[in-house]
Formats: structure tokens, sequence, C-alpha cells
């Protein structure tokens, strides 16, 4: 009997230890973001870009990212582009992921969003930097366009 507590205690122990190694893993370093920011900027093509901004939310997505720097979270903000919305879609939905450690970066955010809100195109970063914002404690007023 006692044989049977004593392994259901280290059972018990070995599911914490597992569960901490989890959670380690998903912790992710300054280092790597700002690898990832680097491949953004250098990429030569919008479509490069755009999947690198991308692989960069994928990156940062459900992560804990409390090892990232407030200058990294800037390095991000400034991949926010008026004229590339399919980087800025991915860039902002990264930031979002940093909810109030971002929310220097709202007033950048809000211009982009008062720039392509009213564009009637299929897709648009108004939706996901409107969630950014939102996920910065932001509020955001409704849209200004006219019907």
């Amino acid at each position: 009997m006692a044989n049977k507590n004593v392994c259901y205690l280290l059972l018990g122990f070995i599911g914490i230890f597992l569960a901490s190694i989890c959670n380690a893993q998903s912790v992710i370093s300054d280092k790597t973001v700002r690898a990832q920011v680097v491949i953004v900027k250098s990429s030569p093509s919008d479509i490069e870009r755009a999947a690198a901004a991308e692989d960069l939310f994928n990156m940062v997505r459900g992560k804990n990212l409390t090892h990232v720097s407030s200058r990294t979270i800037q390095m991000i903000s400034g991949l926010v582009s008026r004229d590339h919305d399919s980087v800025t879609i991915w860039i902002a939905a990264a930031l979002g992921e940093f909810g109030q450690r971002a929310s220097f970066t709202a007033p950048r955010l809000i211009e982009v969003l008062k720039k392509v809100e009213c564009r009637r195109v299929d897709a648009s970063s108004a939706f996901t930097i409107r969630t950014a914002l939102k996920k910065m404690g932001r509020d955001v007023s409704a849209s200004e366009c006219s019907e």
C-alpha cells in the first residue's frame, strides 16, 4: 500500500516537472524575435516581407513574451506600413500579442487605421489593427467611413 502511494506521489512530481518543461518552452527570447524582425526588414519583396511578418506573428502567438524588450516591440511597430497592408496585417496581429506592453505603439496603429479603414478592398488590416488595439486596452472609435 505504501509503495502504491509512493508511486502516485512520484507520478505527480513527474507530471509537475513535465508541465514546467512545457511552460519553459513557451518562453521566447528577445534575440529570437529581433532576428525575425531583421528578416522582415531585409526581405526583398512585398510578398516575402508579408510571409516573414506572418512568421513573426506565428513565432509570438500564444507565447510567454516577458523576455521580449520594449525596444524590440518598438522595432516591430516600425514595420507597420501604410503602403504595405499585407505586412501590416501580420505586424498588427503580432503587436496585439504583447497586449498592454505594446500600448505605446497604439498612436502609430491608429494613424494607419485611419488610412486603411475606408479603402474598398477585399482584405484590409483595419480589423486586425482594431483587434490589436483592443488587446492593448485601447478604445477605438467607430469607423468614420461613409457607406
